[in-house]
Parts: structure tokens; C-alpha cells; sequence
């Protein structure tokens, strides 16, 4: 090991605003506050937000060197690591299934995914540890034999989310209408279910209570969503609203991407949190609302069941029956700041803590830098 290491991050993109690139800038400041040397390398990013190209990195690719490797999709930069020195960290953040894109319009979306899964040996000969941010994930690597496997959850500061002012536009939009909200926060893609919400959503209202609606933040898939998604709400005879400006009379409403002070605006806002996404190797959006202890329904697929634990209600959606049971008995007991279920989500958001998380994160720096 040099006397003076480098940890550096590398990954295919870098937003600053999605949750990976959220915990990439978390890593590198953790890292820097420790008196370390790191950078985030990418092939696409905006060096306004902190990002060097991935070209840059060669000089810093030598022994004694740590780099961790965030791989959550296909991409060119496993091809460039393979020549690199330094000790790499794989940091596994699941590759969704590519049979969750089977549209023509999710041609991109399949390919990156297929490429993912097939360079799993690839990463796996030059991966010196691996860091997955779910047992579940850990579970999937082991599969192909990866070495020195640590669970790290995602690097966010979630406490932080508390102390950020709500949007008062949309707070205001959304207590114009009295009836209940059910939330959910995830990319519109064919994965997430949203589909499966709409008809969660129809069956509330004409067996168990006819004054709730849905809310659905998040980027949209432009065909699954303005299309196939907009079709089927009004099938079933359900209003719906599509970003900005948002109409308080819709069953559903689908708002895009939106501000961090707007996402605390509908998480306050809700009276319960619905996940009916069929894969997930974290899910972000969960510790998120456990944070503002909101009652919580989720289908137990993939890491859901990990992250969520006893923090919610766990349903097989596959089960008609017990998903509405349980979506009833979420609502009939979600109010007040004591209820139950609030109880359970704001213990289990504890477990995601920043102290939590970091005294881990720096843990496993320090096995790896002795």
C-alpha cells in the first residue's frame, strides 16, 4: 500500500441528483474528511458537478491505490479496469432483469441490463472485494463467485431529509383535496409495478374507501407511462394528471422529476407509502418514507423485504385479497403521530442512520487500507 492512497470512484455516469451519484459524492467527501485523496471518474458527467472523465484516471491507476467501482448497469468502463493495478472495490448495486423492458421503446434500457449480467465474470476476475448495498445483491454476486463480500446499504444522509422546507406550492396543491394520498417514489418504468398501483388504487375505492388517491413521483418512462399507464387508469375510470400543473380532482397523478424541497412536500403529505415494484436491490424510496414514519405497504420481492423488515406491512400483491386487506388496515390505523404503523417506520429508519451508516463505511475503508 503507498504511504499516501488514493480511493477514487468510478462509474458509467454520473448524476448528482440519482441516488447512486448521491452516495458517490457522500463517499468522496467521507473519504476527503479522513485526510484521503478521491475523485469520482466517469465516461458521462458534468465536471460543474464534481465529475472527472474516466480518461483521467490512468495515472492513478497503481498499486497501493483503492478504487471503488460502482456497477449497476452495462457499460465500457468494466473493459478499462481490466488493465488497472490498484485494489478494486465493486460496489453492487443490483442489475435489473432485462425481461422488465420488453417494450420497443425500452430497447436501450434491455441492452444496458443484458450487457450487465454478462460481464459479471468479467468484474468478478478483477474485483478485489465487493460492497453490496443489500444482502440480497451479496446473494447474487456470491452466485458467480465473487470475493471478500461486505453489505454496505446505500451512502445517503437520509436524517438530512427532515430539515429540508417543504415546497409551500405544492403543499398547498395537495391540501386543497381532502382525500387520502397514497405514495410512491421510483422511476416510471415497467419494474416498478405502477400499473399494479392503478389497480391497487381502483379496488381501495370501490371496497374500502372511495376518498383516497394515488401520487406517483418520479422520471417518466414516456411510452410505459404517458401511454400504456395513462390508458389503463382510464380504462378503469380514473382521472389522471400529468405534471405540472397538478389537478387536485385526479385519482392519479404522475409529476416527473421534481425538487428535493417538493419530494419532502408529498412525503409529509401522505397518508401512506405503497411499493408494489417487482425488482429492487435497495430501494432508496423505502428508508425515505420510513424517515417520515409513513405507514407502509410493500410486495415482498427482491431486497424490498430486507430493507423494509418489520418497518411496514409486507403483502404478496400476487394475493388480491391481502394486498387490499392490508392496504384497508394501513389506512383504518394510519393517523396519528403514535399510530402503529408510524411506530414501526420511523424504528426501522434508524437502522439507516447517518451514524449508522458511516461508522460502517468506515469500517470497511479501514479492513481494506491496513
Amino acid at each position: 500500500m503507498l504511504a499516501n492512497p488514493r480511493v477514487d470512484q468510478i462509474l458509467p455516469t454520473f448524476g448528482q441528483y440519482d441516488a447512486i451519484g448521491i452516495e458517490a459524492v457522500n463517499i468522496r467527501d467521507l473519504l476527503r474528511a479522513r485526510g484521503l485523496r478521491s475523485d469520482i471518474f466517469a465516461e458521462e458527467g458534468d465536471a460543474r458537478a464534481g465529475c472527472r472523465h474516466i480518461s483521467e484516471y490512468a495515472q492513478y491507476g497503481l498499486k497501493g491505490n483503492l478504487l471503488i467501482h460502482h456497477f449497476s448497469i452495462g457499460s465500457l468502463v468494466p473493459y478499462y479496469l481490466m488493465g488497472l493495478a490498484c485494489t478494486i472495490i465493486t460496489r453492487y448495486h443490483n442489475i435489473t432483469p432485462e425481461k422488465y423492458f420488453p417494450y420497443e421503446h425500452n430497447s436501450l434500457s434491455r441492452f444496458k441490463c443484458k450487457q450487465g449480467r454478462q460481464q459479471f465474470p468479467l468484474v468478478n476476475d478483477y474485483s478485489d472485494y465487493y460492497w453490496a448495498d443489500s444482502r440480497y445483491n451479496a446473494d447474487e454476486l456470491d452466485q458467480y463467485h465473487f470475493r471478500n463480500g461486505s453489505v454496505l446499504p446505500l451512502m445517503n444522509n437520509y436524517d438530512n431529509l427532515l430539515e429540508i422546507k417543504p415546497c409551500t406550492q405544492v403543499s398547498d396543491f395537495l391540501k386543497k383535496d381532502k382525500r387520502k394520498i397514497l405514495l410512491f417514489v421510483g422511476r416510471v418504468a415497467p419494474n416498478k409495478a405502477h400499473h399494479d398501483l392503478i389497480f391497487l388504487l381502483k379496488q381501495c375505492q370501490d371496497y374500502i374507501d372511495g376518498n383516497v388517491r394515488l401520487i406517483c413521483v418520479g422520471k417518466m418512462d414516456h411510452y410505459y407511462g404517458r401511454t400504456l399507464l395513462n390508458n389503463l387508469a382510464s380504462e378503469l375510470g380514473l382521472r389522471v394528471g400529468m405534471y405540472k400543473p397538478y389537478s387536485y380532482q385526479s385519482d392519479v397523478v404522475f409529476t416527473g422529476p421534481v425538487t428535493i424541497q417538493e419530494l419532502v412536500s408529498f412525503y409529509r403529505n401522505a397518508d401512506a407509502f405503497v411499493c408494489l415494484s417487482d425488482h429492487e436491490g435497495f430501494c432508496v424510496p423505502l428508508v425515505e418514507a420510513m424517515q417520515f414514519s409513513l405507514p407502509i405497504l410493500a410486495h415482498k420481492a427482491a431486497a424490498v423485504p430486507e430493507t423494509l423488515a418489520d418497518g411496514g406491512l409486507l403483502v404478496d400483491k400476487n394475493d388480491p385479497v391481502e394486498t387490499l386487506n392490508g392496504l384497508g388496515n394501513l389506512l383504518e390505523h394510519s393517523k396519528g403521530a403514535s399510530s402503529k404503523w408510524r411506530t414501526l417506520s420511523v424504528q426501522r429508519a434508524g437502522k439507516f442512520s447517518w451514524n449508522n451508516l458511516t461508522s460502517r463505511f468506515n469500517r470497511l475503508v479501514d479492513s481494506v487500507l491496513i
